[in-house]
């Protein structure tokens, strides 16, 4: 199924998604700064955080989050990345964990697989991100 969904899908990665965060392109002291800043946001609201070591390649999270829109299972399907994310520091780009997280919402692997065949999980991205640039917004999660 994950080599399935890989083909299917014949995107190209977001900027840096699906790198170890030591290999990005930025210096250390810049990274170290970033996960300061969003460990301090995260504290000053009382939000526990483990940050994860590897920037993930969201599309599938971001694909999968709009079907589980369509079918009434948005809140909570968002609330299980979230928390796998930001709470368990796991990789959201990984497809398993998705499917996974998936299917304790209620979505199944073959309606999944339907959607993601079709154009409209790519056709509804790319949008959004369009709107979302006419906002200054050229990056997911934003604040």
């Amino acid at each position: 199924l994950d080599m399935e969904i890989l083909i299917l899908f014949g995107f190209q990665v977001f900027y840096n998604e699906g790198m170890d965060l030591s290999n990005l392109p930025y210096p250390k002291e810049y990274l170290d700064m970033m996960k300061a800043n969003i460990k301090k946001l995260a504290d000053d609201i009382g939000i526990s955080l483990k940050l994860s070591e590897k920037l993930p390649n969201s599309r599938l999270a971001l694909y999968l989050s709009e079907f589980a829109r369509k079918n009434g299972k948005f809140d909570d399907f968002h609330k299980l990345v979230f928390d796998s994310y930001w709470k368990d520091g796991k990789d959201i780009g990984d497809q398993a964990l998705l499917l996974s997280l998936a299917a304790k919402v209620g979505l199944y692997k073959n309606d999944i697989l339907e959607y993601v065949k079709s154009e409209e999980p790519k056709s509804e991205l790319t949008k959004s991100l369009k709107d979302l640039r006419q906002y200054g917004i050229n990056g997911v999660p934003t604040f």
